[in-house]
């Protein structure tokens, strides 16, 4: 706050105080320091942090911010992996697929990209997640370690295949 009363637009300080009153539970505090967020010079940074902090209050506000920190290649993916997430807890199949596709075309990260897979399985979509383990399967040298992710995402509705996978 001091820093904050010094310059009321220092980005950093305005993100740090919205964090740490977002952990905090203060929805008081949390909300008139967001609202100051809308008028600070945006850059990337100001608006991926700050779409995810109005991510569950201000629903335009989080696509706007993720789609302009999209811009900057430090927060690409990771702003794309909040709209994968996006989309797909809200059923929204196909934009996720393209969210999906656009991180795989960016990224080597097997890690990542397995773990996106294993959303499309936690919302329901089981044989999209199957087909997007296929196609990281093709990209990565890694071919057990992505058979034995299989494994795991098939054990959630075919555990024959599953085991069969295994073996």
């Amino acid at each position: 706050e001091h820093v904050l009363n010094l310059d009321p637009t220092f980005p950093q300080a305005l993100l740090n105080i919205v964090e740490l009153f977002d952990k905090m539970d203060d929805e008081e505090k949390f909300r008139e320091y967001s609202e100051k967020l809308n008028y600070i010079q945006q850059t990337p940074e100001t608006n991926y942090y700050s779409g995810l902090f109005l991510k569950d209050s201000n629903l335009l506000k989080f696509l706007t911010s993720m789609d302009n920190a999209i811009g900057e290649y430090t927060y690409q993916i990771p702003a794309l992996v909040q709209l994968f997430e996006f989309h797909l807890e809200n059923g929204n199949i196909s934009e996720a697929d393209g969210k999906f596709d656009e991180i795989l075309g960016l990224t080597d990260n097997m890690e990542l990209m397995t773990s996106l897979c294993f959303s499309y399985s936690k919302y329901g979509h089981n044989k999209e997640a199957i087909k997007r383990i296929d196609l990281i399967y093709k990209k990565f040298n890694c071919k057990k370690e992505i058979l034995f992710n299989k494994s795991f995402i098939l054990a959630e509705f075919d555990l024959n295949k599953a085991i069969k996978l295994c073996e």
